[in-house]
This record gives C-alpha cells, structure tokens and sequence, in this order.
C-alpha cells in the first residue's frame, strides 16, 4: 500500500510539473497552431550553390499557412531552409530548419482569424543545434493585423529574441539556447486577426536553428 501511494504521490507531481511548464494559458483553446506535421520533408527553400534560391517539396503550391521571403540573401555556398520531416534516430520530431543561410529568411504565417475571443495568446517553440556566433539568431514578430505594425519579442534587450552566445568555432555544442518557449498576450480591443513572422540568420554550416510550432490561442 505505501508503494502504492508512493507512486501516485510522484504521478501527480509529475503531472502538475508538467502542466506548469506547458499550459501557459489554461483557460483557452487553440485556434491555429504550425507544427510541420504531413509536410513532404524538405518542403521550402534549397540553395544552388550559385546565390540562387530554390524551392522544394511542396512548397509553395501545397502549401497555404505560411510563406517564405529569402530575398536578402546573397551568397555563395549551398543553405538550407525547409520543412525537416524526417525521422531522427528513430524519434519522429519536425520542423522549420534553417542552415548556413548567411542573410536573413522569412518565415510569416497566413493572417489568423482570431474574432471572437476576448484573450488572444502566442506560443513560439524554437530549437538550435550546434556552435552558434552571436551573428546567429532568431527573431519573433507578432501583428494585430489592421492595428499595428510587427513587434519584434527582445525580452533580454539584446537586440534579438534569441541568438548565439560564443564564437568558438571549436565547441561543438555551446549550449546557447537548446529549446526555448516564447508566449505573449496578443489581447487588444477589437482584435479580428494576427500574423506572425519569425526571421533566422544562419552564419555557417552546422549553425541549425529550428523552429518547432507556433500556436494561437483564445480565451474568452
């Protein structure tokens, strides 16, 4: 019986941890949410080598909730910035990954339909793998579509919503942000719609930075 105990005692815990560090905003529903799920892998740009821009897979005529921009950049080695659907060491886990891009891609949702709520919430998941220089980051934009322009998310002041810490391009793995969760409160009076646009600048290869999911919610 103490075992027993025991173990529902840890199962509730854990579950209470859980909820904390993952429903951020327990009263709502989610209205539209990006997670690169169904997606052919390698569905949006492909560097030629040559500075030219590809697109791949399916995008764009398959693909309607997002859209991409990569008209900064110049270069001249190969990069990358597409849907990665594949399955890693057997763990299936996509995303949005950006590569040695050496200028900045765009990537803006469709504009959400949000009318109807009276809390309107965004949640951003965005993952890095590799030695990053603080000329690597990731930049979040919200915009209450009609009402304002895009508010870049710099909690830090920094300049940037996340980006590399080190220069050393001898450690493999800094450690700069691993797996980061933004949310904001997207909430304004007579809010009908929202877009959101997140921007990657990839100095080099290896320097990956991923965008996991992007999800709306409301509340009322």
């Amino acid at each position: 019986m103490k075992n027993i105990l025991t173990i529902l005692l840890l199962t509730i815990g854990f579950s209470t941890y859980a909820q904390q560090t993952t429903d951020f905003f327990p009263a709502s529903t989610s209205i539209w949410v990006e997670d690169f799920i169904g997606y052919d892998d390698q569905t949006g740009f492909l560097g030629t080598g040559d500075g030219n821009l590809s697109t791949s897979g399916e995008y764009p005529s398959n693909v309607t909730k997002w859209t991409l921009d990569g008209s900064n950049i110049t270069l001249t080695n190969a990069h990358k910035a597409y849907v990665n659907n594949m399955e890693n060491s057997s763990i299936y886990s996509p995303s949005f990954l950006v590569e040695n891009t050496q200028g900045e891609i765009i990537w803006e949702t469709e504009s959400i339909d949000v009318s109807g709520n009276t809390n309107v919430y965004l949640k951003v998941n965005l993952e890095e793998l590799g030695d990053h220089s603080p000329g690597d980051y990731i930049d979040v934009y919200w915009q209450i579509v009609g009402v304002s322009n895009f508010i870049k998310i710099d909690d830090d002041g920094l300049g940037h919503t996340v980006l590399g810490s080190d220069d050393d391009a001898n450690d493999c793995n800094d450690d700069d942000w691993r797996s980061i969760i933004i949310t904001r409160d997207l909430t304004v009076t007579d809010n009908q719609a929202v877009k959101i646009r997140v921007v990657f600048n990839s100095t080099a290869a290896d320097r990956i930075l991923k965008l996991k999911q992007v999800q709306i919610s409301g509340s009322n």
